[in-house]
């Protein structure tokens, strides 16, 4: 089961409905190619800085801080030193992929506007348990949990996983989102693996520059449509001839499920 659960994270119940928006083109993506697109978390930087960066209260907080690689008898950690420990989490953001998908039972507008804010917009209901099983057969793990909005200022993050940054966010600027994210490690060629795989010592790994080189930037990881589209939501702005098209398209990739208006429909 490709699914990895963790206690360094929250993970909601089975049952707790999400939402995922679409525009057409990524919507057709996932139906075309029967994978969810997983972004490099590094690509997010533009739009928050702060993405899965270790919280500057955290800078004497962390005991333990690993990265779970070896270079002959050497364990590549840090334990009080800030900057050991930032380029450990740095490296391994190069590595991380995100999917990322609302946690709420119906429909919230300010999803539509900021996701999908046209009339060729979809979005996606399920839950939990069904996004699970969709990865049943999938070759990579994935890594689910409920984002932590959290004051980088003072939050303490008390878990050596470095993973578990990124299931950080800033409060004031993210808590609507209500976030479940997937994150999946995708450990394939690029700029920093080809580094790391030349690195000689644990004290060459804290000379590199990682924030110079490139990561995966992005991973299809395949998923069961059927069991992933609980149900199918069309924009708001979209005419009937639309929502049609909508249930024509899916029944001819052999794809049964509800499709049906959004309840704002005609209301921009």
């Amino acid at each position: 089961m490709p699914y990895i659960n963790s206690d360094s994270w929250e993970i909601p119940n089975k049952d707790t409905t999400i939402i995922r928006y679409f525009t057409y083109d990524k919507f057709k993506s996932l139906i075309d190619k029967k994978a969810l697109y997983f972004n490099e978390i590094l690509n997010y930087k533009s739009s928050d800085p702060a993405e899965g960066l270790i919280p500057e209260a955290n800078k004497k907080g962390i005991k333990g801080l690993y990265l779970n690689l070896s270079l002959g008898n050497e364990k590549i950690e840090a334990e009080n030193d800030y900057e050991k420990k930032y380029k450990i989490v740095n490296f391994i953001q190069h590595f991380i992929c995100v999917n990322c998908w609302n946690i709420n039972y119906d429909e919230n507008k300010l999803m539509w506007d900021k996701y999908a804010d046209d009339k060729f917009g979809v979005a996606i209901r399920t839950n939990i348990d069904s996004l699970i099983n969709a990865f049943k057969y999938t070759r990579e793990e994935i890594y689910i949990g409920r984002i932590k909005y959290v004051d980088h200022s003072t939050f303490i993050n008390e878990q050596s996983n470095p993973f578990s940054f990124a299931f950080l966010k800033d409060k004031e600027l993210y808590a609507w989102e209500n976030e479940l994210r997937l994150i999946s490690f995708v450990c394939k060629e690029c700029e920093a693996f080809n580094k790391f795989n030349n690195i000689k010592s644990v004290r060459d790994f804290f000379t590199i520059n990682f924030d110079e080189l490139k990561g995966v930037d992005h991973q299809f990881i395949d998923v069961d449509l059927n069991m992933l589209l609980g149900e199918v939501i069309v924009s708001p702005w979209a005419d009937n001839k639309y929502v049609d098209y909508i249930r024509s398209y899916l029944n001819n990739n052999g794809i049964k499920t509800l499709v049906r208006e959004s309840k704002f429909k005609l209301i921009k």
